[in-house]
């Protein structure tokens, strides 16, 4: 339920961009885009995950991986969507999509092979960068 405002709100900015644009890429875009915006600024994270199984956010966003230079990778992440759905209509979002793509690999690898913990909050926007990557490198 936790991802059900996130959710709505991505399919009303795909159905708008794809209805405005004609072109499904442009849809997906802003779609994964906005969902990743909406759920890395105003989803509880820890309301998500049960204690005793792998699924640990609580382990994850605990982490002294957690947060760069203070500040907590969901901001981050809110930053990198928003500069995406800027940059891409520019034709500039092989770089972001680099950085993206990048960040998505190290932290599945701290999670997996150091913590031992699966974040679903950090999945759903790890998923959410993959699809907003390859949207935008395919719409423009």
């Amino acid at each position: 339920m936790e991802y059900a405002v996130p959710l709505l709100i991505g399919v009303v900015a795909f159905t708008l961009a794809y209805l405005l644009s004609g072109s499904p890429y442009v849809g997906l875009l802003w779609g994964s885009g906005t969902f990743g915006i909406v759920t890395a600024l105003a989803v509880r994270p820890a309301a998500m995950c049960r204690r005793g199984s792998i699924v640990r956010c609580d382990v994850v966003l605990e982490s002294r991986y957690s947060r760069l230079f203070g500040v907590p990778l969901q901001y981050y992440a809110a930053l990198w969507f928003a500069l995406t759905l800027a940059l891409a209509p520019m034709g500039l979002a092989l770089p972001l999509s680099a950085i993206g793509l990048t960040a998505v690999a190290v932290l599945v690898v701290i999670e997996v092979a150091v913590l031992r913990a699966i974040c679903i909050y950090c999945t759903a926007l790890h998923v959410a960068i993959v699809a907003t990557t390859l949207a935008a490198l395919m719409a423009y």
